[in-house]
């Protein structure tokens, strides 16, 4: 069966988030595309709206855009479509300028804004100057822009007003007038205000508004020269305040406080404010910015039942409407402690217009307010999270994530290493998340060195086996020796031997000592010893009997030596005695002829010879002839053949002598052969130490090092530094790998 090899695997999960809360976010709505009544008139008519505007005389159209146009935001289509919105921007300006001030004459007419920098609408306040209309402009500061005006309207400034409005022939039968829900700039024109027609009596109360802080709050006048504004003077009537209407803050603050259930309010943000405490307000409809809103705020007022919605555009009203009660709207987007506020209380008309509006601005809204909804209930719907309102994101029903990979710390259990997962991170916006990793087991240390053990038992082996082919050579060598005949037969039964030892050798040849068990291979080892032993004893008896056979025939070979050469000095005895005495006898007769001759005898030969030798006090005739006379005695005496043959019979006598001795040397170095000294340096000796034994106890032996542990039985052993890693390649293999570990001191691992 194929093993299973450990490597790194991919894993995937499904994580179920469905039931996890999306908090505090905006959700986008899912809008039903229909083209509205207004959308309808400017697709229709846009193109004559744009090129005729400018030459609108008849007030029943002006009429006609005030009803159906003026008082819609177009948040969701013009403010999108850059042609409507320019389209748009003329016809709020023109609803402005050409119905309230074009043809006035005769007329007193009041303008209050915060600023004013028109121009449009300065050359129209400055035309109207011309047709003998009384003009009063009440700003908040000094209006630069209305250098032109000095001396054709009475400005004033000094207060914080909100807002703006023209009102023209006020308390009169024929009183129009108009309010503005921002200041009179060129910016104003542009974004999402509006403009209302106002009714008599709105009117009346905004013209004793303007009237009081016109001449009684103003800090300074400009009449004939802009650059000289003075004081304001004392006022040419007593104007009291309002009291009990919509510009009289502590009523209007009063009847707001007293609406708190099903309103529709429009604001440009959602935070606290003086005058409308919205955690109060429930069962109600919101409508709002997305952006810069107290979200602590947003919270509360969900949880008191109301609906909140937004759009991204900026929204510039605040604007409550309520089907029972008063509807209000204060025309500033950012209200302060220091303004001087008013609401202007909405008649009928003007509800219906907004609520048509509003109506409309709820069905297109983009976003709507959630505190917490589970997941599962918003798949495929996109959010943008209040802690990051500038990217939209959509929940996703199944998402695919890449998780971190895992490398294993340390070697586990196959069913231990496939289970391990890593931390699955949540992105907080998916229902469900299929996540993917890779696990990676404890993988070898790149670094890490094949064991020195390796390297220790790879000698060891080597020897052993070198061992074994010196045993095999060796007696292979006692086999095939050159032995004399009387030797046969002793090697034989020794060749008996040597093949059981062969036998028990090619065993041995086969067995890796480092795969054993300790006890195994201390018994192997114990047999292997035995085996050299045996194989020692019978070569060491093979080279006593050969060396005891070689030194037997040396004997042989002296003794033969020896009778050779005492007969050969019996010969030169018998040869030489004869010879020698006639050579004497001769010898004996000269020296007696020369003793005659000279006249001396042969005892006193040594002193004639003295007296021959002396040459002092003779003459040189003298000298010469006992020269001579010397001369002939010295060839009579000549050799002592006596003395020459006994030296050469002393030298047969010594060589004798000197074979004898080595005969009694040999017949020593016999008796010594075949003991045990000998048998420490027998030639299987020298094929295991490689040398000579200088110790007389040394064993003949093989042996492996007691710290030498065993190899691994599965995987292979490394280092690193002190460590020591056991590294294998298949599952198969972790139980035994485990109890190696121990064994060895190692940690597990997997190879790569």
């Amino acid at each position: 069966m194929e093993k299973t090899k450990i490597q790194s695997i991919s894993k995937s999960k499904i994580v179920d988030y469905s039931e996890k809360e999306i908090r505090n976010f905006w959700l986008k709505n899912e809008l039903n595309k229909k083209t509205s009544f207004i959308e309808e008139i400017l697709s229709n008519y846009k193109n004559s709206i744009s090129n005729e505007l400018t030459k609108i005389q008849d007030s029943s159209i002006i009429k006609f855009i005030l009803q159906n146009i003026e008082n819609s935001f177009f948040n969701t289509f013009i403010q999108n479509n850059p042609i409507l919105n320019s389209i748009w921007e003329d016809i709020k300006k023109n609803v402005v300028f050409n119905y309230i001030l074009k043809d006035t004459q005769d007329s007193v007419i009041c303008i209050q804004t915060e600023q004013i920098d028109d121009a449009k609408l300065i050359t129209e306040i400055f035309n109207a100057s011309k047709r003998r209309n009384r003009i009063y402009i009440f700003t908040n500061e000094e209006p630069e822009k209305l250098k032109e005006l000095a001396g054709a309207c009475l400005i004033r400034y000094g207060v914080k007003n909100i807002g703006s409005f023209i009102l023209i022939n006020p308390n009169s039968n024929n009183s129009q007038g108009i309010l503005f829900t921002a200041p009179f700039l060129e910016s104003s024109f542009s974004s999402s205000n509006i403009a209302l027609e106002l009714d008599k009596n709105q009117i009346n109360i905004l013209f004793r508004f303007f009237s009081y802080n016109f001449w009684n709050k103003a800090t300074h006048e400009i009449i004939d020269n802009f650059e000289t504004a003075k004081s304001v003077s004392e006022p040419p009537l007593d104007f009291l305040p309002n009291i009990q209407d919509f510009c009289d803050f502590d009523f209007v603050k009063q009847k707001i406080s007293e609406q708190t259930d099903n309103l529709i309010l429009t604001v440009p943000r959602i935070e606290t404010n003086h005058l409308v405490d919205f955690k109060k307000i429930q069962n109600s409809k919101f409508f709002t910015n997305f952006q810069n809103n107290d979200f602590d705020l947003l919270h509360s007022i969900e949880r008191n039942e109301n609906e909140i919605l937004a759009n991204q555009n900026q929204i510039n009203l605040r604007l409550i409407i309520s089907d029972n009660n008063e509807s209000w709207l204060i025309p500033k987007t950012h209200i302060s402690n220091e303004d001087n506020i008013f609401a202007l209380q909405l008649n009928d008309l003007q509800k219906s217009k907004l609520k048509k509006v509003i109506d409309f601005l709820f069905e297109n809204a983009k976003y709507e307010y959630h505190f917490s909804k589970y997941r599962k209930e918003l798949v495929n719907r996109n959010v943008r999270l209040i802690s990051d309102l500038n990217n939209e994101i959509t929940i996703k029903e199944l998402d695919s994530q890449k998780a971190e990979d895992i490398n294993s710390p340390e070697f586990v259990e196959e069913s231990n290493f496939e289970s391990q997962e890593p931390k699955f991170s949540d992105d907080n916006i998916s229902c469900k998340i299929e996540f993917k990793w890779n696990i990676n087991p404890f993988y070898l240390p790149q670094n890490a060195k094949r064991a020195k053990i390796y390297e220790e038992w790879h000698k060891v082996e080597n020897e052993f086996q070198n061992i074994c082919h010196q045993l095999e050579k060796s007696i292979s060598d006692n086999e095939n020796r050159n032995i004399t005949e009387k030797l046969k037969r002793f090697i034989l039964g020794k060749k008996q031997s040597f093949s059981k030892n062969i036998e028990e050798l090619n065993k041995f040849k086969a067995i890796k000592l480092s795969d054993l068990e300790i006890s195994k291979r201390k018994e192997r080892i114990t047999e292997f010893n035995n085996l050299i032993k045996n194989v020692s004893v019978n070569i060491f008896e093979i080279e006593t009997e050969v060396k005891k056979s070689e030194i037997d025939n040396e004997i042989e070979k002296l003794i033969e030596n020896k009778d050779t050469k005492e007969k050969e000095l019996k010969q030169f005895i018998e040869k030489n005695e004869k010879e020698i005495e006639q050579k004497e006898t001769n010898k004996q007769q000269k020296l007696e002829e020369f003793c005659n001759k000279y006249d001396t005898k042969i005892s006193e030969l040594g002193k004639f010879k003295s007296e021959l030798q002396r040459k002092k006090d003779k003459k040189k005739q003298k000298i010469e002839e006992d020269q001579k006379i010397l001369e002939e005695l010295q060839e009579i005496e000549g050799f002592n053949f006596r003395n020459k043959f006994e030296e050469e019979k002393k030298r047969f006598e010594s060589e004798i002598r000197k074979i004898e001795q080595e005969i009694e040397r040999k017949e020593k170095e016999k008796s010594k052969i075949g003991n045990e000294t000998d048998q420490q340096t027998s030639s299987l000796n020298f094929v295991i130490s490689g040398k000579e034994s200088k110790s007389k106890n040394q064993k003949l032996e093989f042996t492996v090092p007691e710290k030498l542990l065993s190899l691994p039985k599965i995987g292979e052993l490394y280092e690193q530094g002190n460590q020591k890693f056991l590294a294998i390649e298949f599952w198969e293999d972790y139980e035994i790998g485990k109890q190696e570990t121990e064994r060895l001191n190692a940690k597990l691992c997997a190879k790569l």
